[in-house]
């Protein structure tokens, strides 16, 4: 049997001893440890591991803090990071003292290791957070002699001593080091070459009280910062040992801004990439997922308040909130486009209706937009279908607290809202049966019925169904705007260098000249609210009169019409697209053009060839970063997404629609 077996083995033994005794039998667990000789015994202190890969990523540096408070009298400790190689146990010599830090991933490694040890006739001491926390967890199972809690340089040298002199406790209670006397690390100890970064803490402890996290618990909750000088002159040290990069390694930002982040719900990204639909913090699922884009803009403020906070930080930040913004723009393309309309949601949130209130991704940007203070949310279904899909996806949203239910199949304005359906309806083939049953059973005639009666301000619908019947519920319910007499849909997509809208992608199927003139009026004001000048084409298989073609013609009378309304207008066409998108082939074909800039507002003589357009961008350039669909000329406030919107994009469309809604009542003097 090999040595890992073998520990293996006896771990097991451990766990079916520890359960047959009772918690007050647990001073006879112990058995009484070697005598120790200063001198002669060797001091191995271990970082456990099950992996090991040659090459670590960061320095392990409590292992050369611990090596710092060894007395000089018991030699050079052996260090051993497991990252990097295996414990070489049968080095052990009876009487060697071997130290092991633990914490809950390398737990069950470091109690082979202590078995294994203990089997040799060594001196088995637990440390790090795990051994603090269960301090006879280590006594049952990991084969230890005595366990340290709290800062274990505190006291490692009276283990030292009393594993000398026979007198070793079984638990030592090394409490909190004071700030100004934080163990120098003995990184002359270090392997070369063998870590990535190094690592300097300059903070134990931290303020936040977070129930989840193990640090403040055994550390105390209050911070103790390190005096910058001792920082500097390590970061100095291992600098000259060859490192580039250095890591500010304090309690307070890897303990709990990763945890902040995995107790946080598992973001829509990581569960496409992971194929994991219920991760949730917990034994299997401690770290977040490398492709969390909340990472980044988590993590990094995180380490840069720490390095503020302990005094390193030679140019703070002073705008932290304007700091995560510029970030998110790494993280979300479409974050910097977005940025005025997610600014003016902000300064006047409003309560959204979301029709498919049971979609996971419509209940994921709902909790995005509670957190960025955008949106009150009002979400339509089964109010218990929905209680139960925010506590799988570990949301934190409460209904009656920071949104509403609209409950599909219990709801007191059920009769009323029929009645009023019934009336609009009647003369469109809706009888009062047929309106009572589509009233029950049709998530956005009751989200339109909401909005038209003033309890909410403003609605999204559309992420599954077809956009032909939630478009006929919002004809009939909501109608279109005063003198506008046109529906459109329009789509944003994010290419490599430039942003296009395209219109008409899904409400008119072969418009009229006059329906292609209003549109683009419509398109030409949406634009502008997201801080672009538009610049529109009229595009055609046509160009600039070569062809007769009823579709063609069309275009060149919408051209006359936009122009008598709006003659300053940048507009153009009938043209082809590749002279709408290259100032050198417009220059070429059709100097005298309106357009000075390239097109950003693309106008599509029917459906077919807007909708195809807008799928074959998004999905070969666009990299599936869009914004829609926006629907132009509604009355209030509503627009249609499509089945394969994303969460980031119900997002956005959730903060334009906050912002056109705060729009209007200002407009209306609300």
């Amino acid at each position: 049997m090999t040595e890992h077996a073998s520990a293996q083995a006896a771990v097991g033994a451990q766990l079916q001893w520890h359960s047959s005794l009772s918690s007050g039998d647990a001073a006879t667990r112990v058995r009484p440890s070697p005598r120790v000789s200063a001198g002669a015994t060797t001091v191995h202190l271990v970082n456990p591991s099950h992996l090991s890969f040659g090459v670590g990523v960061i320095t392990p540096r409590w292992l050369f803090v611990l090596a710092s408070a060894t007395p000089a009298s018991y030699g050079r400790p052996q260090i051993t990071d497991e990252t990097l190689e295996p414990f070489a146990v049968d080095a052990l010599r009876p009487g060697d003292v071997v130290g092991i830090g633990i914490h809950t991933g390398n737990a069950l490694r470091g109690y082979e290791i202590g078995m294994l040890a203990r089997a040799r006739g060594a001196v088995v001491v637990y440390g790090g957070i795990h051994a603090t926390l269960y301090p006879d967890e280590a006594l049952d199972l990991g084969g230890a002699h005595a366990v340290v809690k709290g800062d274990g340089d505190v006291v490692w040298a009276q283990v030292l001593d009393d594993a000398a002199s026979g007198t070793l406790q079984r638990i030592y209670e090394a409490g909190q080091v004071d700030a100004d006397r934080f163990a120098p690390a003995r990184w002359e100890l270090l392997p070369a070459g063998r870590y990535m970064w190094g690592s300097v803490q300059t903070v134990r402890g931290c303020p936040k009280h977070c129930s989840f996290c193990s640090v403040w618990r055994t550390d105390g909750q209050k911070p103790r910062q390190r005096r910058v000088d001792a920082v500097v002159a390590e970061i100095v040290e291992l600098r000259r040992r060859g490192f580039r990069f250095v890591a500010l390694a304090d309690d307070n930002f890897y303990p709990v801004a990763l945890a902040d982040l995995a107790m946080a719900e598992q973001s829509d990204i990581v569960a496409n990439a992971y194929g994991e639909q219920d991760l949730k913090f917990g034994p299997e699922y401690l770290i977040p997922r490398p492709f969390d884009p909340r990472l980044i803009v988590m993590i990094a403020p995180a380490v840069a308040k720490a390095a503020m906070d302990s005094g390193v930080a030679t140019r703070p930040i002073a705008d932290f909130p304007a700091y995560r913004e510029r970030l998110l723009q790494f993280v979300y393309t479409s974050s910097l486009l977005m940025k005025p309309i997610f600014a003016g949601a902000k300064k006047d949130p409003q309560r959204i209706v979301f029709a498919e209130g049971e979609d996971e991704r419509v209940l994921r940007a709902a909790q995005t937009g509670i957190d960025e203070g955008i949106v009150f949310p009002v979400l339509v279904g089964r109010t218990d279908v929905i209680q139960s899909r925010v506590k799988r996806l570990g949301l934190r949203l409460t209904l009656g607290k920071d949104c509403e239910g609209v409950n599909v199949l219990d709801d007191p304005r059920y009769k009323e809202y029929a009645q009023e359906y019934y009336l609009l309806a009647r003369r469109k083939g809706v009888n009062r049966p047929q309106a009572l049953e589509e009233m029950r059973t049709r998530p956005t005639l009751i989200g339109a019925m909401l909005l038209r009666r003033g309890d909410v301000d403003g609605m999204l619908c559309g992420t599954f169904g077809n956009y032909a019947d939630h478009l006929r519920y919002v004809r009939t319910v909501i109608g279109m705007r005063d003198g506008v007499h046109t529906l459109a849909a329009m789509q944003m997509i994010m290419l490599p260098g430039r942003q296009l809208f395209i219109c008409d992608t899904h409400a008119n199927r072969d418009p009229s000249a006059a329906e292609i003139a209003e549109m683009t009026m419509l398109a030409v004001e949406e634009v502008r609210r997201f801080g672009q000048e538009p610049s529109v084409a009229l595009l055609s298989h046509s160009s600039f009169g070569s062809s007769d073609a009823p579709s063609a013609v069309k275009m060149r009378e919408a051209l006359d019409m936009i122009l008598s309304r709006a003659p300053d207008f940048a507009v153009e066409g009938e043209m082809h697209a590749d002279a709408a998108l290259s100032t050198a082939i417009r220059d070429r074909e059709f100097p005298e053009s309106r357009l000075t800039a390239d097109a950003n507002v693309l106008i599509m003589p029917n459906v077919d060839a807007a909708n195809i357009t807008y799928n074959a961008l998004r999905v070969t350039a666009g990299e599936g970063i869009t914004v829609g669909g926006i629907l132009l000329g509604a009355a209030k406030p509503v627009h249609i997404l499509t089945p394969s919107a994303t969460v980031r994009r119900i997002l956005n469309m959730t903060a334009f629609a906050v912002a056109e809604a705060a729009t209007r009542k200002v407009a209306a003097g609300d």
